[in-house]
């Protein structure tokens, strides 16, 4: 049977660890109201405030200060850990606060079925909350951390310095197994201004993380590692749901460091959002099989920098990424940005995405950015269905280079208002562009819109133009609204077949380097048709090249 251990409402100095042992409840009046306090300069090493050294423990109702300021260990850390677990199962963690540890505030090391709910981990040295499985460790199954408040930590600069860390053992060189971490749950985890990252997960795999909000994490700027959450080396099949992450250096990263390239991946994003960061909103890096579905991405202004961020997503030598149903907006670069680095990328799909004022007007600057680098190749490449508003100075902008971009597909997007072209480099890849626009008449008494189809393949253009006839009231007629990118650097002439007054015969279409599609009786003479009676072009498939 289960022994209980109470302690009243005040200070406790702890001059050494204190030992809970097997089926123990372990419980205090509340936190801030029961204290166990380290004292000064405690014993030259233990390795937590509180060592749990049974299984079926359950820990609840005070607070541990470690009281670091008053160690004299000439900086070399004595505590490991608030509360600290090796090899244990069961184990219940609850309405407790650990604070000013040389180490973490929790530190959990190959255990299993492990709880830890409504924990406040701040001020720490290291991580607010740690759970690891050495390699070859025991098995490291079941963790859930809920409705915890980490913030802080990492106060001397420790090379990490995380809110949560959650870590297996890496085997490395890749690919070789971990010592993975397994079936773990973060939710609705408040981090904030650790010195690194809010929560991290490398070794890790079916797992989920569930709400929540990231902020502040910078690491003064000085590395580009920062973020609100890290997933990395080795970790397979993590779900994020929601969350928000603001304010930090990347919002969301992941990227596989040392295994680039392997296998290790198959994570999804769904509803999350990410702003005000410095550097990048959604990084991923060498990973595959990396989803963000209904995302959104909002640069503005960086909390920390006073500049708007880089990219909205970041997509570098990642395969069979897919981003969907996304709002990207404010990048002071590129909304999303598709670049090679050290590996090849190919099956990147971009679909249903609301993408509008990114860029401030340099030379690359886009809503989507395709660039190539080295020998390395990008291949199966969609986008479709995006509405691209509003950037500067292009809608998508292609940059081919190195090894190239080959089969790649651009269709049915929507664009407005880019500020120097929709789509700028087709010609520069193997591009197929398809979609529609609208243009408007002029030469009738209505003004009406028909909807021509345009499909591109590099530089060679076709465009389908629906029939469209009025009554006359000029004797010019025209249709206007072709979009910059279908656009030749010459006149373009085809003979079609047109109704003048009622009359059919045998007519002219001029193409203009300006996207009017101008009508007229001979290829010399535009216009001269009857300003009475009906008048219009009947079907038309024209094709060209771009030149």
């Amino acid at each position: 049977a289960a022994g209980s251990t109470f302690l009243p409402a005040g200070t406790c100095l702890v001059t050494g660890n204190v030992r809970i042992p097997a089926n123990r409840l372990f419980g205090g009046a509340g936190r801030a109201l029961t204290i166990l306090q380290l004292a000064n300069n405690a014993v030259t090493t233990i390795q937590g405030v509180l060592r749990i050294t049974g299984d079926n423990v359950s820990l609840s109702g005070f607070s541990i200060d470690g009281n670091r300021a008053n160690q004299t260990d000439g900086g070399a850390p004595n505590v490991q850990a608030g509360i600290y677990a090796a090899d244990r199962l069961n184990i219940q963690i609850d309405d407790i606060e650990v604070y000013q540890l040389e180490k973490a505030g929790i530190y959990i090391i190959d255990s299993s079925d492990i709880r830890i709910s409504n924990v406040e981990a701040r001020d720490n040295d290291l991580h607010g909350i740690q759970v690891q499985r050495s390699r070859g460790g025991a098995t490291t199954n079941n963790i859930q951390i809920i409705n915890v408040n980490v913030h802080d930590n990492g106060v001397t600069a420790e090379a990490d310095g995380n809110g949560v860390d959650i870590r297996g053992a890496s085997q490395g060189p890749c690919p070789n197994t971990a010592s993975y971490i397994n079936n773990f749950t973060l939710s609705n985890v408040v981090a904030n201004n650790n010195y690194r990252h809010g929560i991290v997960i490398l070794a890790a795999q079916h797992g989920s993380i569930n709400g929540g909000v990231y902020s502040n994490h910078i690491n003064n700027g000085a590395l580009n590692v920062a973020s609100g959450i890290t997933i990395s080396e080795e970790s397979m099949y993590i779900a994020i749901s929601g969350g928000v992450a603001y304010g930090n250096y990347n919002g969301y990263q992941v990227d596989t460091g040392n295994c680039a390239g392997n296998t290790f991946g198959t994570h999804t994003f769904t509803g999350s959002i990410a702003k005000h960061s410095i550097n990048v909103e959604f990084r991923v890096q060498g990973t595959p099989n990396v989803t963000l579905d209904g995302v959104q991405a909002l640069t503005d202004t960086g909390a920390a920098s006073g500049s708007r961020a880089d990219y909205g997503i970041l997509l570098s030598d990642s395969t069979q990424a897919r981003v969907h149903a996304c709002r990207v907006e404010g990048a002071g670069q590129h909304g999303i940005n598709i670049a090679n680095g050290s590996l090849s990328q190919s099956d990147i799909i971009i679909d249903g995405c609301n993408i509008r004022s990114n860029g401030t007007g340099s030379a690359n600057d886009a809503g989507i950015r395709i660039a190539g680098s080295g020998a390395n190749t990008m291949q199966r490449l969609q986008l479709r269905q995006n509405t691209i508003v509003g950037n500067n100075p292009y809608g998508i902008n292609i940059q081919s280079a190195g090894g190239g971009i080959t089969d790649m597909r651009v269709e049915f997007n929507q664009f407005s208002n880019n500020t120097v072209s929709d789509l700028n480099g087709m010609s520069l890849a193997t591009v197929l562009s398809e979609g529609v626009f609208t243009a408007t008449a002029t030469g009738l008494i209505t003004a009406p819109t028909v909807p021509v189809k345009y499909a591109s393949y590099g530089r060679n253009v076709t465009l389908w133009i629906p029939g469209v006839t009025g009554t006359s009231n000029a004797v010019t007629f025209t249709l206007t609204g072709m979009p910059t990118f279908l656009r030749p650097t010459s006149a373009q002439r085809w003979v079609i077949s047109f109704t003048d007054n009622g009359v059919y015969a045998g007519r002219y279409l001029v193409l203009q380097p300006s996207g009017v599609l101008d009508f007229g009786i001979t290829p010399g003479i535009l216009g001269g048709f009857t300003a009475a009676g009906t008048k219009g072009p009947d079907d038309i498939s024209a094709s060209y090249l771009l030149q």
